[in-house]
């Protein structure tokens, strides 16, 4: 694997050390599944500054902030995509928790 050597690390914007442009990386939150985990992985405020800073693709399972009392809908105007869990789960990245059971 090809790593990119770096003089000064301001110079990275959106891209890793690996070359990879952060602006296709997808990152999947699923809903938590384990007895009693009110939490999410990931709130949409901060889904909303990792887009503007990152241009990051969020995607979050249908309900996955359900518990945390955090709406579909917020998941969508902070700009994530709401979709099933398959489709999270097979995300470049997954958030979770807890690990998947």
């Amino acid at each position: 694997m090809f790593v990119k050597k770096f003089t000064n690390l301001a110079t990275i914007s959106s891209h890793y050390a690996f070359g990879v442009d952060a602006k296709k990386i997808v990152i999947g939150v699923p809903k938590e599944v384990y007895q009693n985990e009110s939490r999410v992985a990931i709130t949409p405020d901060t889904i909303q500054r990792c887009i503007k800073k990152n241009g990051l693709n969020f995607v979050v399972e249908s309900g996955a902030g359900q518990a945390a009392s955090i709406s579909d809908q917020d998941y969508i105007n902070s700009g994530a995509k709401i979709v099933s869990a398959k489709e999270a789960f097979s995300s470049d990245v997954v958030l979770k928790i807890r690990p998947p059971q």
